[in-house]
């Protein structure tokens, strides 16, 4: 009793030496660790789930992923489907509020380059720099476009028959689900028994969800230009790139779904944008060809726009990647997209994060093919990219997982979430390096 006092205070002192990043990954791993435990809850469970499928379900909800080892729909009750939605949320929702937190609470503790990259990563500097104003307004629009999608997936269900408190419970989880691109659905073969209106609607929700909650600030105030009549024609550059690259892979996947796997053209649309993010099937993927996977594998690394709900090394690495592809096969120093140029911090920035993305893929296929023995490379191959990318989406392989892979997979969802964010934080060194190496020339090629 005499010694709470110091021990808060050293509680206290502790906390405040806590680096950005440890703070960041420290309340995501609570919050899976507490998830883990009301999932395990008996008032939770149709039938008995064990303390790693919780902690795996745990874990895709907060990192917004998708993938279970465990049919969500049958093994949980109302109360585990409820603390499924509260985990989708609390895990969409943190990792934007945490990185604008992070430059209003500690940002003055950020070196130049931590505080630089901080605001490359996860926001504009424009929009790092006017917290005040973008905070509660964009928390305000996330939570008014999702009570509109749960609204029109109500209707949805209340159409098809359900009753009305059935179908406004549904309306609710999916549109959580799907705007935090999450992937999670009440009913075991995910959206393929589901209506096109109640489709359509989740492919809206997972599309907006994807861009970044900036970029979505920025086209409501564009559709609201008689209210704000001198920004008609306003869009970051940042917004112009998320939107023109997402409507382009969109395009092209769809087309490429269309003519492989017996896919529509509606679902195949649906796949194409529920692919690079969300999780959610209408169809069979194991239909699909090798060529088909492979596109699959491509879009789900990619995945949507910074500062979004969406994983994947975002939309915006992907095109700065291109840009500086093509400048380096043309013999240019300068490096342009879309009538800019790019930085040279910032090329290198996004080759370091699409570098080290690439590396822990390749690390987690190594040991998925250690552990899963009898599954073809493949398969491995995109279990593999749909954790790290936070997709959720799986050859029908997650459920057959062991325990080792379930918790190589748990990681990787984790580090897939928290990676962009961690990785811009700790870019500064402890130490400033005052002296340089000789160079040394190899060949190449």
């Amino acid at each position: 009793m005499f010694g709470s006092a110091p021990a808060s205070a050293a509680l206290k002192k502790r906390f405040r030496t806590l680096t950005p990043a440890s703070l960041l990954i420290y309340s995501f791993a609570l919050l899976i660790v507490l998830g883990a435990a009301a999932l395990r809850l008996p008032e939770c469970q149709n039938t008995p789930v064990g303390w790693l499928d919780c902690f795996f379900l745990s874990a895709s909800a907060v990192c917004v992923t998708g993938l279970a080892t465990v049919d969500p729909s049958t093994a949980f009750n109302p109360y585990g489907h409820a603390a499924l939605v509260a985990l989708m949320q609390l895990g969409g929702l943190g990792l934007l509020t945490f990185a604008l937190l992070a430059f209003r609470i500690i940002g003055a503790q950020l070196s130049l380059t931590a505080h630089s990259a901080l605001a490359d990563s996860v926001l504009t500097k424009d929009a790092a720099a006017e917290f005040r104003d973008i905070f509660g307004k964009i928390v305000g629009l996330v939570l008014a476009i999702e009570l509109v999608g749960a609204a029109w997936l109500a209707a949805a269900r209340y159409a098809d028959g359900e009753t009305a408190g059935s179908a406004a419970w549904q309306g609710i989880f999916h549109a959580v689900s799907a705007f935090c691109n999450s992937g999670f659905a009440l009913w075991s073969d995910s959206l393929a028994s589901q209506s096109a209106v109640f489709c359509v609607g989740v492919a809206l929700l997972i599309f907006i969800g994807s861009i970044g909650h900036l970029a979505v600030a920025q086209i409501f105030v564009r559709l609201a230009w008689w209210r704000t009549p001198r920004r008609r024609n306003y869009f970051s550059y940042n917004t112009r790139v998320v939107l023109t690259v997402s409507w382009l892979l969109i395009a092209a996947a769809a087309l490429m779904f269309r003519f492989d796997g017996n896919f529509d053209g509606f679902h195949a649309l649906f796949l194409a944008i529920s692919t690079r993010t969300a999780g959610f099937v209408t169809g069979d993927l194991t239909a699909l060809t090798a060529a088909g996977k492979l596109w699959l594998i491509g879009l789900m690394l990619i995945g949507g726009g910074p500062g979004s709900c969406a994983g994947g090394i975002k939309v915006t690495t992907f095109a700065i990647w291109l840009a500086t592809l093509v400048a380096t096969l043309r013999n240019r120093a300068e490096i342009v997209f879309m009538g800019r140029q790019i930085p040279a911090l910032l090329s290198g920035r996004a080759h370091k994060l699409l570098q080290f993305c690439l590396l822990w893929i390749i690390a987690g296929t190594l040991i998925l093919t250690t552990t899963e023995a009898d599954a073809d490379l493949l398969t491995i191959i995109f279990e593999q990219v749909s954790a790290f990318g936070t997709v959720g989406l799986s050859l029908n392989f997650t459920p057959q997982l062991s325990d080792p892979g379930k918790a190589w997979i748990i990681l990787s969802m984790f580090l897939g979430r928290l990676g962009p964010l961690t990785i811009a934080l700790s870019l500064a060194p402890a130490r400033p390096v005052n002296f340089t190496h000789p160079e040394g020339n190899i060949m190449i090629g």
